[in-house]
């Protein structure tokens, strides 16, 4: 709605209707200069000084549009066309000023037929104020491409919103959803959720939320392509696309949740969106394979002349864990410091006949030390396990998943540098040992450990 620029025009539109015949009850209606509706739907010649009558199917001139008191434009959900004074005793014909004198007569404004409710009733100054309150929001928008019709656009979404939460006498809310479960550990890349195909008009923006959506991405899909979309251009365009939830890095056994949120392109001009609805919880669960007994996070930050991870420094999570017998037991800390790396468990935690992977990006095993190799340095409870490793095996900052398993018989790719000789590593598929490099190629450097290398995403099942 807006202010009536050119009352004469209004009023001749307004004529036709009160010479019809009614039952003499005053009304607001809103309207809308012809060129607003030309621009809206291609009308040519209307005169841009005439007023048109707003109505859910499109704008019609004033002297076709019935006013009965059960009009569809009147009784549904859409835009009001207009509403009714409560008090037929107060009804008046276009007066001179607002038709209502000085009093703030109230106007019904219904509740869908079905919800068979009492309707309510609005003032004309409440009316008033939000004609003001769109006025100065458009105000604000000025100049910005798309902003009238992304105003438009929430309002209708909102009023929608509110229809449905009060036929449901409930807030509104979409459904959660579980994932799963999935092998723990996978690639930076792997695919854990499809939305499947949305064929309509744009493109609409999706995220994460919450405490793990860090560890989760979301990619927009077209024709099997992963795309960024030109969210505002592309609003009005025919499209058919998805989103794809992939992780993020390596995630140890355990249950993540997020919370999904979305943004159409209509939406984004005016920065719309739902945002007091509660959004849908996502829920991804991934196994451990058998035999293993712990799975932690592990980002190790500078220590001293190595890098690690404890309660102080980098990320060590979870830490704690249990062994088969039921016994508790905490992973202090990892750390290579020159020529070697050390672990402390508290208490004090041989764990003959296990391993440890460090598990990179890309899936890989970057590092296998086998714990019947281990060193014990130190006395009682403040004994560590350390393995000869002279290179260093993560920088600060890189993304590691720790696996502590079960050992096979002749556990292939065991990382060992007794007296700094070559090492040994392990095949991505951790069954098959690589033949041992004592110093790198001067032209062959190794990427680092947080360099993501592309991998073959494995559709969810």
């Amino acid at each position: 709605s807006q202010s009536v620029a050119n009352r004469s025009a209004a009023s001749d539109g307004l004529s036709p209707i009160f010479s019809a015949g009614g039952d003499d009850r005053g009304a607001v209606v809103f309207l809308r200069l012809a060129d607003d509706v030309n621009a809206a739907t291609g009308m040519v010649g209307a005169s841009s000084q005439a007023y048109y009558f707003e109505s859910p199917m499109g704008p019609s001139l004033f002297n076709t549009v019935s006013l009965r008191p059960f009009d569809q434009n009147y009784m549904d959900t859409s835009p009001k066309s207009w509403l009714p004074i409560n008090d037929a005793s107060s009804g008046k014909s276009v007066a001179a000023s607002d038709g209502f004198g000085d009093s703030d007569p109230k106007f019904l404004n219904p509740k869908p037929i079905e919800d068979a409710a009492e309707p309510s009733e609005l003032t004309l100054e409440y009316l008033r104020s939000r004609i003001k309150a769109v006025a100065d929001m458009l105000a604000e928008g000025e100049g910005v491409e798309g902003f009238e019709e992304c105003a438009a656009f929430r309002f209708s979404a909102e009023r929608s919103l509110r229809a449905q939460e009060e036929k449901d006498g409930k807030p509104y809310r979409l459904p959660n959803v579980e994932e799963g479960p999935f092998d723990s550990g996978p690639p930076s890349g792997t695919e854990v959720s499809n939305s499947g195909i949305f064929i309509g008009r744009g493109y609409s923006r999706w995220w994460y939320e919450g405490r793990d959506a860090d560890l989760f991405q979301v990619a927009i899909v077209e024709e099997g392509v992963d795309i960024t979309p030109d969210y505002v251009r592309t609003r009005h365009d025919v499209t058919g696309y998805g989103f794809s939830t992939r992780v993020a890095r390596p995630l140890p056994s355990g249950t993540y949740k997020v919370k999904l949120l979305s943004q159409a392109g209509l939406g984004m001009p005016c920065d719309f969106y739902h945002r007091d609805m509660e959004p849908p919880t996502w829920t991804f669960t991934f196994e451990a394979p058998d035999g293993t007994l712990h799975e932690a996070f592990f980002d190790p930050a500078a220590i001293g002349g190595g890098a690690g991870a404890d309660k102080d420094n980098g990320v060590l999570n979870p830490t704690a864990f249990s062994l088969l017998d039921g016994t508790g037991v905490s992973l202090q800390s990892v750390a290579w410091q020159p020529s070697a790396v050390e672990m402390r468990f508290e208490p004090h935690t041989p764990l003959a006949g296990y391993h440890a992977d460090f598990i990179a990006l890309d899936g890989s095993v970057s590092l296998r030390l086998d714990f019947d190799d281990a060193s014990e340095t130190g006395e009682g409870e403040t004994r560590a396990l350390t393995w000869p490793v002279c290179v260093q095996p993560w920088q600060a900052g890189d993304l590691l998943m720790l696996r502590l398993s079960e050992s096979p018989p002749d556990l292939p790719g065991v990382t060992w540098d007794a007296g700094c000789a070559a090492a040994p590593t392990v095949a991505p598929d951790g069954a098959t040992a690589v033949p041992p490099t004592a110093t790198p190629a001067p032209d062959a450097p190794t990427p680092a450990l947080d360099t993501p290398i592309p991998a073959t995403a494995t559709p969810a099942g």
